[in-house]
């Protein structure tokens, strides 16, 4: 599993490869401010896309309500 802390939150990936540009990309979904104190997991199949990583994000909002 990699864990990637940003400003506002952290990330679980459930992966044991990294991908650099994709890593990079999550983190930057770590600092977004609407994200703060949510819990993120991402799948092991992710992967980076053009913007974002493509994957199958789990987010657990602040009221456990899952998106």
């Amino acid at each position: 599993m990699i864990k990637i802390t940003g400003s506002q939150t952290e990330a679980k990936v459930f992966s044991n490869y990294p991908q650099e540009t994709t890593l990079e990309q999550i983190k930057e979904l770590c600092n977004q401010a609407f994200l703060k104190e949510t819990k993120i997991s991402i799948m092991p199949d992710y992967h980076g896309g053009k913007a974002v990583s493509l994957a199958r994000p789990t987010i657990q909002l602040k009221d456990n309500r899952l998106c």
